[in-house]
């Protein structure tokens, strides 16, 4: 009889420690749980950061883009209503700045298309071919003006 109290103490004493651990065990499941939950939530708020980083990059470029391409739109009307003499390298100008900017344009859009990662790597060439196609805007303009008035 002594060995079964024994026994059944022994039992009694597994079953609270199994419980126990099975206690402790769920207790550190819910915890890794919100550990994954709060990583996940964390990833997903940078991954909405660097989405709406993007965006206002793109649409910052594109306002750039716009931009220059009224001017071009401007210099086209002047070189329309220059003499033949100056007509033709006005209108060469002219289509040499609207490659320019397709060209842009479609470093741009491919961007829209490219991964986290890569579009961080195209913004320094996008920037630099924005840089150029202003300062060619701006070229071209100031020769039209000069020319207009001779």
């Amino acid at each position: 009889m002594g060995k079964l109290k024994i026994f059944a103490g022994v039992l009694a004493v597994l079953a609270v420690v199994g419980g126990c651990h099975k206690k402790e065990q769920s207790e550190a499941d819910k915890a890794i749980s919100n550990i994954q939950l709060g990583v996940q939530q964390g990833l997903d708020a940078v991954k909405g950061a660097v989405s709406d980083a993007r965006k206002d990059y793109q649409k910052s470029a594109q306002d750039k883009i716009d931009q220059v391409s009224a001017s071009i739109e401007d210099l086209k009307k002047k070189a329309d209503q220059a003499d033949s003499q100056a007509q033709a390298g006005m209108k060469q100008t002219v289509r040499d700045l609207e490659a320019q900017r397709d060209a842009l344009q479609a470093k741009l859009d491919k961007m829209k298309n490219s991964t986290a990662d890569a579009w961080k790597d195209m913004t320094s060439g996008i920037d630099q071919s924005i840089s150029d196609l202003q300062k060619a805007s701006d070229k071209a303009a100031a020769q039209f003006d000069g020319a207009a008035k001779k």
